[in-house]
C-alpha cells in the first residue's frame, strides 16, 4: 500500500523530525511504500530556511565575520543544513509541497494517509490535519496515529470542526489518555498508542546513528532544553562535569540565545571563548547527531518529551525539569502519564541545580520494561490492523 504521512516534519525540532522518521520506518518494515506529505508552515518554509537565500551581501559578510570569530552563527546555519539533509535523505518527501490543501495537487499519489504524531490537533490550525478541504480522490483509508492535542481540553467552539474532520477518518488513535478522552467526549472512539519513536527498537536507532556503545569509564550527561534557560545552566553543568570528571553535551531547541556579540577587543574575544572543556554545546547538530549523543549518554537532564522517550529507549538515568511556563505546563500531562506507567524513581526536579544534585547523590531511575513492551506491542498491532 502507498501511504502518506501528514505531520509536523518541516521544522528544526529534533523530536518532531525523528518521530516522523520512526513512523515511516515502521510502516516500511511492514512492506508499505511510504512518503511524507511535504506540508510547510508557510510559503517560504521559514522554519527551515530562515530566509538565508534572501540575504543581502552585507548580511552575508556579517555572517562570515561572526562565524570566523566563533560567535555561533555558523553552528545555527549548519543545523538548518543538516536537518534539511536529513529530511531529503531519510523521509522520502512527496515531489510536491503546500501550505493549505487548496494548493495541493488533485492526485496525492497515496492509497492511505496517516495523520500524526505530535500536536497536530492543537487548536491553532487543526483543519489542515483534519484534512479540511483535501481532495481525497483515490485515498481509500485515513487514520490518525498517536495524534496529540497538546492540551487537556479543547475550546467548545472547535468541537464542530473536530466532529466534521473525524468523520473523514476510518480509525483514530491518540498519544495521551487526555486525547482519547477528548475524542470520546465528542462521540468518537479512539485508542491510546505509544509515540512513534517507541515503535522501533534500540537497535533501529543505533543503526540510524551508527552508534557503537563504549564501556562506561566516566559519566556523560546529555542535556536537551526546550524552555529551560540553557545559558544560565551552563556554569552549573560545567562545575558538575569537573567534579565527576565527566563530560556534558548540550542540545537546545533554539540556539539563538547562544549567539554572542562581536567582541570589542582581543581580550574580550578570548574571554568569550573560555569555557569548560568538558561541556560541549552542539549548535550545529542535526537529527543524526542528536540520536548519537543521547544514545551514548549515561545521564540525561531535559524538559523535552522526546528526550525522555529516547532516555527510555537507551536506558539513561534521566531527570525531567518541571515546566515553569503555562504553554509547557499544559502539555505536562503526557510526561506524568508516561512516568506513572513506565518510570520508577526520582525523575522530576524543579531546576537544573536540583537535577545535578540528584545525580551526584547516586540516585537512579529505572524503566518498567514489561509495561513498555506491552504498550509497544499493542500499538504496533493497532497500526497494522487499521491499515
Amino acid at each position: 500500500m502507498k501511504i502518506g504521512i501528514l505531520t509536523y516534519h518541516s521544522q528544526l525540532n529534533y523530536g518532531g523530525v525523528l518521530q516522523c522518521w520512526a513512523l515511516k520506518t515502521f510502516l516500511e518494515k511492514k512492506g508499505h511504500e511510504v512518503q511524507v506529505i511535504d506540508r510547510w508552515f508557510d510559503e517560504k518554509n521559514k522554519a527551515l530556511e530562515r530566509e538565508y537565500p534572501q540575504w543581502s551581501m552585507g548580511a552575508w559578510a556579517k555572517f562570515f565575520l561572526r562565524s570566523a570569530l566563533g560567535l555561533g552563527d555558523f553552528g545555527l546555519w549548519l543545523r538548518h543544513w543538516r536537518t534539511k539533509r536529513f529530511l531529503q535523505q531519510k523521509l522520502n518527501l512527496t515531489p510536491y509541497h503546500f501550505v493549505a490543501w487548496a494548493d495541493a495537487p488533485r492526485e496525492l499519489g497515496v492509497d492511505a494517509i496517516v495523520v500524526g504524531s505530535d500536536q497536530v490537533w492543537y487548536c491553532g490550525e487543526p483543519g489542515v490535519f483534519l484534512l479540511e478541504g483535501a481532495n481525497l480522490q483515490g485515498v481509500r483509508r485515513v487514520i490518525s496515529y498517536a495524534a496529540s492535542f497538546g492540551r487537556k481540553e479543547i475550546p467548545a467552539a472547535f468541537a464542530p470542526v473536530f466532529r466534521q474532520g473525524w468523520a473523514r477518518f476510518s480509525a483514530l488513535s491518540c498519544r495521551e489518555r487526555e486525547g482519547v478522552e477528548i475524542c470520546n467526549s465528542l462521540g468518537f472512539q479512539a485508542t491510546q498508542v505509544v509515540d512513534p519513536t517507541h515503535l522501533l527498537t534500540k537497535m533501529d536507532w543505533e543503526k540510524l546513528a551508527h552508534l557503537k556503545r563504549k564501556p562506561e569509564t566516566h559519566p556523560r550527561l546529555f542535556g536537551y532544553f526546550m524552555s529551560v534557560d540553557a545559558c544560565a545552566a551552563l556554569p552549573v553543568l560545567g562545575d558538575y562535569a569537573e567534579r565527576v570528571h565527566g563530560e556534558v553535551d548540550i542540545f537546545v531547541n533554539n540556539g539563538t540565545p547562544f549567539l554572542r556579540p562581536i567582541p570589542r577587543s582581543l581580550s574580550a574575544w578570548l574571554a568569550q571563548r573560555k569555557g569548560a572543556r568538558s561541556v560541549h554545546v552542539h549548535l550545529g547538530a542535526g537529527p543524526w547527531e542528536f540520536v548519537r549523543a543521547i544514545g551514548g549518554a549515561t545521564q540525561v537532564i531535559t524538559d523535552s518529551f522526546h528526550a525522555l522517550m529516547f532516555s527510555a529507549i537507551f536506558g539513561c538515568n534521566a531527570r525531567f525539569i518541571r515546566p515553569s511556563n503555562p504553554f509547557r505546563a499544559e502539555m505536562f500531562g503526557r510526561i506524568t502519564e508516561f512516568a506513572a506507567k513506565c518510570v520508577q524513581g526520582a525523575l522530576f526536579c524543579d531546576n537544573v541545580t536540583d537535577a545535578v544534585r540528584s545525580l551526584e547523590q547516586g540516585l537512579r531511575i529505572t524503566y518498567n520494561e514489561s509495561a513498555l513492551a506491552s504498550m509497544q506491542a499493542a500499538s504496533r498491532k493497532w497500526l497494522t490492523d487499521n491499515l
